[in-house]
């Protein structure tokens, strides 16, 4: 009786979190992919006017700039966010109707899908140097790089700043995704070991059976 309890409550605890990696897993996909197609739109990767006469049209001076956009840290944010979506998936099944346990290995792809390098993209471009091409994450570009551009009007502002939060929220949701499938990693070998002993006091039950019936 005691075994069973351990294990309902196992299977319910597995469940809500499984369903709390489905939620945040699309958050975080959300989040990202919207705010991609919002900035880039507006500002897609090209040729940027840098210096105060650019913004008069003063075409002897003031230089351009190449933006080119690194999305390997958004990358990485999508593939754990996709691949906790799938162990939140497949655990709110599993657990859900109480049949199986998540696949180990499983587990295994979605913690080291988790271990997305959070440190902030290098894109300082303060002086300029003029032709010259830089390389920054969409979320760098938003938050900072692209605010100096003299293309950079008052009206953007708010689509930036937009960006710059989804981003930032993205890439911070990797933490709890992170945390939950620990959790769900512990109870996952809770489970296992809930069921070892399960078994062995199944084999001792029936050892007794057959001890009453040899004593017959």
């Amino acid at each position: 009786m005691t075994n069973s309890k351990g294990s309902t409550a196992i299977n319910t605890s597995a469940f809500i979190c499984s369903s709390a990696l489905v939620g945040i897993s699309i958050a975080t996909i959300y989040l990202a992919s919207d705010a991609y197609v919002v900035f880039t739109n507006i500002f897609p990767p090209g040729s940027y006017g840098w210096g105060p006469s650019h913004r008069f049209d003063d075409p002897n001076g003031g230089w351009n700039i190449y933006v080119h956009y690194n999305r390997s840290s958004e990358i990485k944010t999508y593939f754990a966010a996709a691949v906790a979506l799938a162990v939140g998936l497949f655990g709110a099944f599993a657990f859900g109707l109480s049949i199986k346990r998540p696949h180990a290995p499983l587990l295994r792809l979605s913690l080291l899908g988790t271990e997305v390098n959070i440190k902030k993209d290098t894109c300082w471009i303060e002086p300029a140097q003029a032709g010259h091409h830089y390389f920054c994450s969409i979320e760098n570009a938003a938050c900072n790089t692209l605010r100096a551009s003299d293309e950079f009007g008052d009206e953007n502002f708010a689509i930036a700043d937009k960006a710059c939060l989804q981003f930032r929220h993205a890439r911070y949701m990797v933490i709890p995704l992170a945390v939950v499938l620990l959790l769900l990693a512990g109870l996952y070998g809770a489970r296992v070991w809930l069921s070892k002993d399960q078994k062995g006091e199944d084999e001792h039950a029936e050892a007794r059976v057959r001890a009453l019936r040899q004593d017959d």
